[in-house]
């Protein structure tokens, strides 16, 4: 649909308001949407959710009186040496935001508590805006905080692995706490339970339940200031000449979960990731996981899910590989024509390898013969669909011939054999392609397949509008299964 992710939170809330409507269920609850903001986005934020011409369709028309925007603080920067402060011009100083632990001072100060206690509302739902797979309000979630009397608790799921950028569960001092990623030791980073799994493995992902009553005496009691964390980062600035650079420098953040300390009855909720988590961090296109289209492609198989729960799906069509020798592969046609073939959310691999000679058959290469059981393996360990063109190269006219169609194509561009691509109907995604040394690297090939798996998924959306988390869809399935009996690889449901 190509809708923000403001927007696509603001039909949840929607969503739930209509569930939660009175008596007479036509009168929808209110639940109003705080959006902290930055000295750097507030302006665009308040334009785009409460003043600009397309703001109703934003906020998917809920009361503009329910929709609230206020700024967070501002720390100054300092020097690396934390000796200076840092200047954004002559006569100004460099401030960054004080962190998402800056929420609790910034509550007080903009009047959004004094807004909470007017509304009599008794329970908060905080989390962050990058997560496209975010769900607002989580009936689950808050309703296991207040069965269990918690006055904080945290969402958390399984860490993907050791080196994945999440701050983890933990004790500290005997309080609860979260250790952010970089402030983990590599010790504790790595050590593992007896079943394998990771000791410190609940990974926060900034998704957090308070009471209202836990918010105001905590604010009370301290200002609703946390101890700040140093962030190393290069920072705007200006040298002795007054010309605008980047240089070297410290930022003072707060981080929201310290809060936890405070807690007489924390809690933590564990989910799976799948449905719940999908960060939005990087810029589209660089080949890593937390970007937009991983993050479209995983709403994509969560909301295929919810569909085939309720009996309509995907028939994913059988694995196929096909092999094209040198002397066959027209520089044309080869390639666009496995492109233009139909996946149905298998992804799309092509693997350039030492030719295999000889009874039994093996290949000349010594990298290839290490390569290929590792690829297979991990194919076959998914036990999904997947297209896969082979293209087996001879060791006699590709060794020392800088000319050879694989090393120039330019959709190809060896730079040595094997060679691992993902393709997709647009053309091969070079950010993610594997040359000779990460070919035989398991872990490498394992996440090789993870991007791919994530980024072929079939595009099914479901409007929130429509359904929270896959309520109410009976019907609109119903009316699918009139005309089809699978989903098509694009589908929305409105």
């Amino acid at each position: 649909s190509r809708k923000s992710l403001f927007q696509l939170q603001a039909e949840k809330i929607q969503r739930l308001r209509t569930l939660a409507a009175g008596d007479d269920g036509k009168t929808p609850a209110h639940l109003p949407w705080y959006i902290m903001t930055s000295d750097a986005t507030h302006d665009e934020t308040v334009e785009y959710l409460l003043t600009g011409p397309e703001a109703e369709i934003h906020r998917a028309s809920l009361p503009q009186s329910d929709v609230k925007c206020f700024p967070q603080g501002m720390m100054p920067c300092i020097t690396a040496d934390g000796k200076k402060l840092m200047l954004a011009s002559k006569g100004s100083l460099a401030k960054s935001p004080n962190g998402n632990g800056g929420l609790y001072d910034a509550l007080a100060r903009n009047g959004i508590l004094a807004d909470m206690k007017r509304r009599n509302i008794l329970y908060v739902h905080a989390y962050c805006v990058d997560n496209a797979l975010s769900k607002l309000a989580d009936p689950y979630f808050v309703g296991f905080c207040i069965d269990a009397k918690a006055d904080a608790a945290n969402k958390v799921l399984p860490k993907r692995s050791p080196e994945e950028r999440v701050g983890v569960m933990c004790y500290k001092d005997g309080h609860p706490a979260v250790c952010e990623y970089s402030e983990i030791s590599d010790k504790h980073r790595n050590m593992r339970e007896h079943d394998g799994s990771l000791t410190y493995g609940a990974a926060n992902i900034c998704v957090h339940f308070f009471t209202f009553d836990f918010l105001t005496s905590f604010v009370e009691q301290t200002g609703g200031m946390l101890p700040f964390h140093v962030a190393k980062k290069d920072i705007s600035t200006v040298d002795d000449d007054g010309k605008k650079c980047k240089q070297k420098g410290i930022k003072l953040e707060m981080f929201i979960f310290d809060v936890f300390a405070h807690a007489v009855n924390m809690k933590c909720f564990m989910v799976p990731r799948f449905g719940e988590f999908s960060p939005v961090k990087n810029a589209p296109g660089i080949g890593k996981m937390d970007a937009p289209d991983i993050a479209r492609a995983d709403v994509s198989r969560y909301h295929m899910h919810l569909v085939e729960k309720q009996g309509l799906g995907l028939l994913p069509p059988p694995s196929k590989t096909d092999q094209v020798l040198e002397n066959q592969f027209d520089p044309d046609k080869t390639l666009q024509e496995f492109m233009r073939a139909e996946s149905k959310g298998a992804p799309r691999i092509v693997v350039v390898t030492g030719e295999e000679t000889g009874d039994p058959p093996r290949s000349w290469c010594s990298d290839s013969v290490k390569a290929m059981p590792i690829i297979d393996a991990e194919l076959k360990s998914r036990g999904k669909s997947y297209r896969k063109l082979i293209l087996p190269v001879a060791r006699q006219g590709y060794k020392n011939i800088p000319k050879h169609i694989y090393r120039t194509h330019p959709m190809l561009k060896i730079k040595g054999v094997p060679s691992l691509f993902l393709f997709t109907e647009n053309g091969p995604v070079p950010q993610v392609t594997l040359g000779d040394d990460t070919c035989q690297d398991p872990a490498a090939v394992k996440k090789f397949f993870d991007f791919a798996y994530a980024l072929s998924a079939p595009k099914i959306e479901i409007s929130p509008m429509l359904s929270y988390d896959g309520e109410n869809l009976e019907k609109a399935v119903a009316e699918l299964k009139k005309s089809r009996d699978q989903l098509p690889s694009t589908l929305e449901i409105k």
